[in-house]
């Protein structure tokens, strides 16, 4: 035991630190990568349930833009709600020319971003985002948790 030999060689000895071997750090593309893109807004807009849990990214113009004030936050989801910094509404293209909305949710940097802004959001397909319109009528739309949102 003393000599380090043996079992005790193979820790390092009793009174020696084992030093875990650190896990490298992935770099923003290689997290980017782990994201499909979407290739019809009108299946997750018609059945999101569908494609829940999904790490997916798309592009579109911001419709509206809302930002929390400091220590606000908005809630979004219907069956499992979740706090955000900001909630966007995103028109995307679907490929036959028809445009769905896509509710995000952010934390992070919206510096730069405006209603009419062309973005690209990399999340998360989590819930759907239910809200009464002008007209009194319920509208229902995927949400998105975003992992990066940036200007296009």
């Amino acid at each position: 035991k003393d000599a380090d030999r043996g079992l005790w060689a193979a820790c390092g000895g009793i009174h020696k630190k084992i030093v875990p071997t650190p896990t490298p750090t992935p770099s923003i593309e290689e997290i980017k990568a782990q994201y499909a893109p979407l290739a019809d807004v009108r299946e997750l807009a018609i059945r999101p349930g569908g494609m829940m849990g999904q790490k997916i990214f798309f592009y579109g113009t911001i419709k509206t833009i809302g930002v929390a004030p400091p220590g606000y936050v908005y809630t979004l989801g219907d069956t499992n709600q979740k706090e955000y910094g900001a909630q966007l509404q995103v028109d995307v293209a679907a490929p036959d020319g028809t445009t769905e909305y896509v509710f995000v949710g952010f934390d992070g940097d919206t510096v730069g971003m405006f209603e009419g802004s062309w973005v690209v959001v990399y999340g998360t397909v989590v819930d759907t985002q239910t809200f009464q319109n002008a007209l009194g009528g319920n509208v229902s739309q995927p949400l998105v948790a975003a992992e990066f949102v940036e200007l296009a």
